[in-house]
C-alpha cells in the first residue's frame, strides 16, 4: 500500500515531520510518497498555481501516477485536502481511498468559516513581517495546540523557512486558489474518511461535519488538536487512518 501525502497551505513536504514513520509503523508494509507543492520546499522558486485543479495536475505529473497500478491512498491536510479532491475528480482511478484532513469546500461552508475572521490581524502580521522567527511562532500558535510540542517544532519550521521560505506572490496565489476553490457536490467515488480537531483555531471544525453530512461519509474527531492534526499528534492520526482502512478492508 502506497500512501500519496499532499500538505497544507505554504507548507512543505519536510512538515510532515514524524507523521510517516507512524503511519508506516501503523500500517507494516506501507510506503509513503509525500508531495512538494510548486512554490515551496525544493519547488519554492516556481510559482504556484493559481487554481486547486491546476495544483492536481502539477502534482500529478510530478508523481509520475497514469494508472491505479498498486494499491495507492491520497491524504491531504487542509489545502491539501482540496488537492485531493480535485486530483481524485479529474482522475477517479489513481486511489482506491482518501484520508482528508481539517479540510474544506466553497460549496459546502461559508467562507468565514473555512477562514475564521478573528485571524485576519494575525494573517496581516504574517504578511508584512520578514523575521522568520515570528512568521513560524504566529503559523505555530494558530495550527498546533499542544503547547509542549512548540519548543520542538519551532527552530525546525524556522530552519525550514530559511532553507526555502515561501514567496509573499507564492503565498497569496496558494490563498487565492484555495479561497476559490468550491469542489464538488457529490462524494467522489471512491471511500472517504474525514478527520478533524474539535479545537481547531484557524478553520471552523463545522467545515469539516459539514462536508460529513453532505457526502455521507464518516469523520473521526481528535478532541483537543487544532488544524495541524498530523502536528499535533501523529501517532493518533496513523492509528486513525490504520482502524478505519482495517474496518472497511480498503483497499
Amino acid at each position: 500500500m502506497q500512501f500519496v501525502l499532499i500538505t497544507g497551505l505554504i507548507r512543505e513536504r519536510r512538515h510532515w515531520g514524524e507523521f510517516p514513520e507512524k503511519l508506516t509503523g501503523a500500517l507494516p508494509g506501507s510506503t509513503v510518497l509525500a508531495l512538494e507543492n510548486p512554490g515551496t520546499g525544493g519547488l519554492q522558486h516556481q510559482p504556484s498555481p493559481l487554481s486547486i485543479p491546476e495544483f492536481a495536475r502539477r502534482l500529478r505529473s510530478s508523481a509520475g501516477i497514469t494508472d491505479r497500478r498498486g494499491r495507492r491512498v491520497v491524504i491531504g491536510f487542509s489545502m491539501g485536502g482540496m488537492i485531493a479532491t480535485s486530483w481524485i475528480e479529474q482522475f477517479p482511478d489513481d486511489f482506491e481511498a482518501a484520508v482528508l484532513i481539517n479540510t474544506s469546500l466553497g460549496r459546502h461552508s461559508w467562507f468565514f468559516r473555512r477562514l475564521r475572521l478573528a485571524n485576519l490581524l494575525t494573517f496581516l502580521r504574517l504578511g508584512s513581517s520578514d523575521e522568520a522567527a515570528t512568521r513560524e511562532q504566529l503559523i505555530l500558535d494558530l495550527n498546533v495546540n499542544h503547547l509542549e510540542l512548540h519548543d520542538d517544532l519551532l527552530p525546525t519550521w524556522v530552519g525550514y523557512h530559511l532553507e526555502a521560505p515561501v514567496t509573499r506572490v507564492n503565498a497569496l496565489r496558494q490563498l487565492l486558489a484555495a479561497a476559490l476553490y468550491r469542489g464538488r457536490s457529490e462524494k467522489p467515488p471512491i471511500p472517504v474518511l474525514l478527520l478533524a480537531g474539535r479545537q481547531d483555531r484557524l478553520v471552523s471544525s463545522t467545515c469539516s461535519q459539514d462536508l460529513a453530512e453532505a457526502w455521507g461519509v464518516p469523520i473521526v474527531w481528535h478532541p483537543t488538536a487544532g488544524h495541524f492534526l498530523t502536528a499535533d499528534d501523529p501517532a493518533w492520526t496513523a492509528a486513525a487512518i490504520a482502524r478505519w482502512l482495517e474496518r472497511s478492508a480498503t483497499p
